[in-house]
């Protein structure tokens, strides 16, 4: 009796310790694998001045499919045969049987990461990743998603060259040059992964939430984009040769642009926004400066304090530089007008000076909770404003040069510029329109 009490107990302590043992090796031969993941935030949108959304995010997905998940050879052909089979009617590029060879085919390769599709959306993903297999989730199924964010216009082209974008090889416009405050901070996630007698086990180690990106209001009136776009392609319509140009409106007591239409012809005739005239655009604007001369007689350091200084920081980078040339002032350059080269953005700055009795506001295109800024000290007096508004009321100019790439011929730029309603005064514009040879009167 006291033997087999000695004998039981002997093998209960062996028993234990080969358990033990088996336990222990587990753990310390099978060690957790850590993997540390980023989660991406949403990227801010950009909103006109009445919350109407102008950029927006969608997000596109990316399926991959890990073969070598599943252990069991067996289970792994029954449940590829049954995706195969459902599978065919979301992504009828291959036939049922094909799809099913597709994925035996590549669990012989040993694929850890084989695509299946790109860029579908929301509902298409979640359609595919419910199927038989991939709905087991990645651990189990090998079903590997990843988001892809796009950006959407939801107005086309509307404001498209102010609206810019960000990408990899270059940046413009608003979504450009505020990229890094509507881009957001990742965030990240560590995930643990370990098997253990023949179960696999994973959890969250640690888990960083992204930072979405801010979204940012414009003082762009999509209604009187629209409008403005309508008008000018109306406009440029019976043109010949039409190259270019632009059309912006600002309100004369903020100095905010209300809309910003640029418009140009592709190699395919198209007429699309793809280069800034309003504000890369520097040329002899003609008679458009011409009710200036009286107040500046003839003086460069009065034409350079009515431009914008060179040294602004607008909203958008490439704002080009004014040319005024030195004493003795040029009066016969730029047809019928001073013999400066300015921006479209410049023009219109001035303009609205004058009909803020001389006070020079900063063109503006994002709101801010400073509201309107004032450049420099008073441009010039109010009597002096008064006396050149009549003048400036609906003014026009042409000019022309000598076109770079070709033997003959000339560019030819018609501006208009003014403001309205003519009673009472909300909004200065200017109307730039950019021809070939023969257009000389638009």
């Amino acid at each position: 009796m006291k033997m087999n009490k000695k004998f039981i107990l002997g093998m209960a302590i062996a028993l234990l310790a080969i358990v033990g043992y088996a336990v222990i090796n587990e753990f310390v031969m099978h060690r957790p694998s850590y993997r540390t993941m980023s989660l991406e935030p949403d990227r801010g949108l950009i909103l006109d001045c009445n919350g109407n959304v102008l950029v927006a995010n969608e997000t596109v997905y990316d399926i991959h499919v890990d073969f070598m998940v599943v252990d069991d050879d067996t289970l792994f052909r029954l449940k590829s045969r049954e995706l195969a089979d459902e599978i065919v009617h979301f992504l009828p590029n291959r036939s049922a049987d094909e799809w099913y060879i597709f994925f035996q085919e590549n669990r012989k390769k040993g694929m850890r990461y084989v695509k299946l599709v790109n860029n579908v959306p929301l509902g298409l993903k979640e359609s595919i990743c419910s199927l038989p297999l991939l709905r087991d989730g990645k651990w189990k199924g090998g079903c590997i998603v990843s988001a892809q964010h796009i950006r959407q216009y939801p107005y086309g082209v509307l404001a498209r060259r102010t609206l810019g974008y960000h990408k990899a090889y270059g940046s413009i416009g608003i979504d450009g040059k505020y990229h890094d405050l509507l881009a957001g901070t990742p965030g990240s996630v560590t995930v643990a992964r370990v098997k253990r007698f023949g179960r696999l086990h994973t959890w969250e180690k640690e888990r960083v939430e992204a930072v979405n990106g801010e979204n940012i209001t414009l003082t762009i009136d999509i209604g009187m984009q629209a409008k403005a776009d309508s008008a000018y392609r109306q406009y440029i319509a019976n043109l010949q040769d039409f190259q270019g140009g632009c059309l912006v409106i600002m309100e004369i007591s903020t100095g905010a642009i209300k809309a910003m239409v640029n418009l140009d012809k592709d190699a395919d005739g198209n007429i699309t926004e793809r280069f800034n005239y309003a504000i890369a655009m520097c040329y002899y604007p003609g008679a458009v400066l011409s009710p200036f001369i009286p107040w500046t007689k003839g003086s460069s350091e009065k034409y350079r304090s009515l431009f914008l200084p060179d040294s602004l920081d607008f909203d958008i980078d490439g704002l080009s530089a004014s040319y005024v040339p030195d004493f003795p002032f040029d009066m016969s350059g730029g047809n019928n007008g001073p013999c400066v080269m300015v921006s479209p953005l410049s023009i219109l700055s001035a303009y609205n000076t004058v009909m803020n009795n001389g006070t020079m506001l900063k063109p503006h295109l994002i709101i801010r909770p400073d509201g309107r800024q004032i450049l420099g000290d008073q441009l010039f007096s109010a009597q002096d404003a008064e006396a050149i508004k009549p003048a400036i009321r609906q003014a026009m100019g042409y000019s022309r040069k000598k076109q770079d790439n070709v033997g003959q011929g000339y560019e030819y730029y018609r501006t208009y510029a003014g403001y309205y309603p003519h009673d009472t005064p909300q909004y200065t514009y200017i109307m730039l329109t950019c021809t070939g040879k023969g257009n000389m009167y638009l």
